[in-house]
């Protein structure tokens, strides 16, 4: 009989430790707002896909995929960068679609001309899905990630448009003789035909043959159809820039490179930094890139030029979209 108390007691205890324990178990399990950090439970990542009119870019992270980044820019037109695959890198960006955007109802979007884009989160809440759909092609599910723009300043979005070439504008000074015509892009050969008049006036005879052929002292053709030098440009509050050359287009990032907002560097394939100043002759834009051949120029003119040399070479661009 002893026994049989004694085994009952003991089995009472027990049953008051183990639910002492559960009770335990319970309130180390939750946290303070009563959500539970048990592992496989852990609360969602709210993504926020940015609303239509705000400045967007959607790089793809799925190394097979030929589209390497799809822009939404406030001024209702897009960009999508075309590549390679799977090599990723900034040169493999072999072509680039440019149009206007029109939004649909739940984060779709048709890109005019190109196809359509529908933006989303997965399941888990912790990831960007963009699906595309491009004129006459099948759908397709891509992995991306976010960028909004990191310049929102004046002079910025004055900056962020497209632009089109209208006028060049040549200023030159060799000592006290001036040249300073503008040309539109068709009128450039008559354009090289009054700098070499201008020169075979403007320089002395008695340094002409040092100087050597004066006709070839500045070429202003070549230089305006360089690889460098663009007729059309685009630039993003993201720090996109899609510029246009004879030789094929180029997509490469921008930022500005002094406080006053008055210089851009551009990182472009194939090409060291293109450095230019940026200002604006009423609504036009004016860019006055640089050029490395005048170097030369200045080399060969020697003495006249220590006495007096400018050169100065302006883009106009009007608003292209």
């Amino acid at each position: 009989m002893k026994t049989m108390k004694s085994f009952l007691k003991y089995a009472a205890c027990m049953a008051a430790l183990t639910v002492m324990m559960a009770a335990c178990s319970k309130d180390d399990s939750s946290t303070t707002d009563g959500g539970s950090t048990e592992p496989g439970n852990k609360p969602k990542v709210a993504l926020n896909i940015p609303k239509a009119g705000t400045a967007a870019r959607y790089d793809v992270t799925l190394a097979t995929s030929d589209i390497d980044f799809v822009e939404l820019a406030p001024t209702g037109n897009y960009i999508v960068g075309l590549r390679v695959a799977p090599v990723r890198s900034i040169e493999d960006v072999v072509d680039v679609e440019e149009g206007k955007w029109t939004a649909k109802e739940n984060n779709e979007y048709q890109l005019e001309g190109w196809g359509d884009i529908a933006l989303k989160v997965n399941e888990a809440g912790d990831a960007l899905l963009m699906s595309v759909t491009p004129e006459g092609g099948s759908t397709v599910e891509l992995p991306v990630t976010l960028k909004t723009a990191k310049m929102n300043d004046n002079e910025t979005r004055q900056l962020a448009h497209s632009w089109e070439l209208t006028s060049i504008r040549l200023k030159v000074r060799i000592v006290s003789n001036r040249f300073d015509k503008e040309y539109t892009e068709d009128q450039l050969p008559q354009m090289q035909q009054d700098v070499v008049e201008y020169l075979n006036e403007a320089i002395p005879d008695n340094f002409k043959d040092m100087i050597g052929d004066v006709s070839s002292l500045i070429n202003v053709e070549d230089i305006v159809k360089s690889d460098r030098f663009y007729h059309r440009y685009t630039f993003t509050t993201i720090g996109s820039i899609v510029a246009d050359s004879y030789y094929g287009i180029k997509t490469g990032t921008w930022s500005w490179s002094d406080s006053k907002r008055q210089t851009i560097a551009a990182t472009l394939p194939y090409e060291e930094t293109f450095a230019a100043g940026i200002s604006y002759r009423d609504i036009q834009l004016c860019v006055e890139p640089k050029v490395q051949e005048i170097e030369d120029v200045r080399s060969r003119l020697g003495v006249l030029a220590s006495i007096g040399f400018d050169f100065g070479l302006y883009m106009y661009y009007d608003k292209a979209d």
